[in-house]
């Protein structure tokens, strides 16, 4: 497990103690708690989500398989963006 992923995986696991409920959902790091070496790992890897989405494009763009994946595809997007503004914050650019 990467040390994002278990930031958040904490994070969830805290939040299911305080409500006494199991919850089963991916849960994407609080950007805010990492470090940079941990926001350019996660960086890395949604590159590579945004990689694999861009390969499996549905070829129906009326389809709602094409509607789940271009959303999909556009949470994948924002969530770059926000980290690539978080590393130029730490970095002071």
């Amino acid at each position: 497990m990467k040390d994002y992923e278990r930031i958040a995986q904490e994070g969830l696991k805290k939040l299911e103690e305080e409500l006494g409920i199991k919850i089963d959902i991916a849960v994407e790091p609080d950007i805010d708690a990492l470090t940079i070496e941990q926001l350019q790992e996660y960086l890395d890897d949604l590159e590579d989500r945004l990689g694999e989405l861009e390969g499996n494009e549905p070829e129906n763009t009326d389809s709602d398989e094409y509607d789940e994946w271009e959303e999909k595809y556009s949470e994948v997007e924002d969530l770059i963006d926000e980290v690539e503004e978080r590393l130029k914050e730490l970095r002071g650019e």
